[in-house]
């Protein structure tokens, strides 16, 4: 994370020595540490969005429309996600009339690897869109995650990636 530091405002607790923590005013604690007793960690309520790396930075990639051929694997959209860890979800629609096929999350380059129906892949028909409800990405390394597709028959795809960094 971009700070290894945490600060701990203790003016007005009852006791200068609350459980965990010594003394009065702004104390600042270097190297890791454990909370034990639950801990408030207070987000942002400015509106301005949060700075890459820090919890709650959102990421969101779209692709206005991409041919595929029929009986084929695409990419749709990719996003590069940093280590940490993500909620991401994504959606595609389709334009055509006799074409069905899966769109999937997966880190493979139009490929079919990496595919769990129900959970990073949706089914896909004609002249609609799915959906991939949000599930949870940990990574330690940087990695990209792809939108991918199958379908059978020739046609155009459009989609959108968004995650969320939750830690």
């Amino acid at each position: 994370m971009p700070n290894s530091a945490i600060t701990f405002n203790t003016a007005g607790l009852a006791s200068a020595s609350s459980p965990g923590l010594v003394g009065t005013g702004a104390q600042t604690f270097a190297g890791k540490k454990t909370l034990d007793g639950g801990a408030l960690i207070k987000g942002d309520i400015t509106g301005v969005d949060v700075a890459p790396g820090y919890i709650g930075e959102q990421l969101r990639v779209y692709s206005g429309g991409v041919s595929i051929a029929a009986t084929s694997n695409r990419t749709i959209v990719s996003v590069d996600l940093t280590p940490g860890i993500w909620d991401i979800s994504a959606i595609a629609w389709v334009s055509g009339t006799t074409v069905s096929g899966e769109i999937f999350l997966s880190t493979a380059l139009n490929g079919n690897t990496g595919r769990v129906i129900g959970d990073n892949t949706m089914m896909l028909a004609a002249n609609q869109a799915a959906c991939i409800p949000q599930f949870r990405v940990a990574t330690s390394t940087s990695v990209t995650w792809r939108l991918n597709t199958y379908v059978s028959g020739a046609t155009t795809i459009a989609g959108r990636i968004s995650a969320v960094r939750i830690a």
